[in-house]
């Protein structure tokens, strides 16, 4: 006998998001410069690992005064409180100059992987404008997309998330949380390190189970296939 419940696996949840800028270790014309990324999930940036980009699509240099900060050209009118209601921009480029570019870690808890080549743009075709900034926070532990992305780049992978969905002792600030329940608390945190430039909420699909209606985290772990 066949099941035909409807499956609610995927459906609508209300969640923050936010932008969070990653200072680059080559400056414009002299200015801290900064590459910014939109993400849905704060509680994955203490474990970032790289930036994505499409290789293809305009990026633009935005001159804010004393900084510059770096997003998809399309993205940027869409994000008047991060570069004003005319944005200076002084540079477009396509992705594929930015690629290789290094940044400082964000948060000190992994910056060691910075030595086995984290920490540094890569392309990837799945990155689009059509939402978000054009670049997108990768941590390879939290995503199907990112872990491949980081695989063929060779970036590190780093997982401090345990079985309970907690955080380990390596996310010391937050070790032994729920990573759900403390994104409120990572974000103040963030917004507190001037890692932050702007947040707000978005509604959209979200995996769920299917038994308790909890939502999921993805989360790669080791595991042995039999053939």
């Amino acid at each position: 006998m066949s099941d035909t419940r409807e499956s609610d696996s995927t459906r609508p949840k209300q969640d923050r998001w936010v932008i969070a800028r990653f200072k680059l270790d080559k400056s414009f014309k002299g200015k801290d410069t900064y590459m910014l990324a939109w993400t849905t999930t704060p509680w994955t940036l203490p474990s970032n690992m790289a930036l994505a980009i499409n290789l293809e699509l305009n990026y633009a240099y935005v001159d804010l005064g004393d900084k510059v900060y770096i997003a998809g050209e399309d993205a940027i009118s869409r994000y008047e409180k991060v570069f004003g209601s005319q944005p200076n921009i002084v540079c477009v480029v396509k992705g594929k100059e930015l690629e290789g570019l290094t940044y400082e870690p964000v948060l000190p808890y992994f910056a060691n992987k910075k030595e086995d080549g984290a920490f540094k743009v890569i392309g990837a075709d799945y990155v689009d404008a059509s939402e978000g900034l054009a670049v997108v926070h990768t941590a390879p532990a939290f995503g199907e997309d990112d872990y491949w992305a980081c695989k063929a780049n060779k970036v590190p992978l780093v997982n401090p998330v345990n079985e309970k969905g907690e955080f380990t002792q390596e996310v010391y600030d937050f070790a032994g949380k729920n990573v759900m329940q403390a994104n409120g608390e990572i974000i103040k945190f963030l917004y507190n390190k001037e890692i932050l430039c702007a947040d707000g909420s978005i509604v959209h699909n979200y995996p769920h189970c299917w038994r308790c209606k909890t939502p999921l985290i993805y989360r790669g772990m080791k595991a042995w296939y039999l053939n």
